[in-house]
């Protein structure tokens, strides 16, 4: 496993700033793109975003399950 760390939280600044139709805060956060998602200057389209992550476990999940059956 590899953990990266952004102390200054630079990452999940830009993420909020730049994301359209972002449900999440820049903290403990989940944002789902499609397998086809490729990032050129600005990011994908989202499929699902949220915060907490555990608070909207269940909204990722049901984000994420069709996505694994393909």
């Amino acid at each position: 496993m590899i953990h990266l760390w952004d102390p200054q939280d630079l990452l999940g600044d830009w993420l909020v700033a730049h994301l359209p139709d972002n449900q999440a805060s820049d903290w403990d956060a989940y944002w789902l793109f499609g397998p086809k998602a490729t990032w050129t200057n600005q990011p994908p389209p989202l499929i699902s975003s949220g915060s907490s992550v555990i608070g909207e476990k269940d909204a990722l999940a049901q984000s994420i399950a069709p996505l694994l059956k393909g």
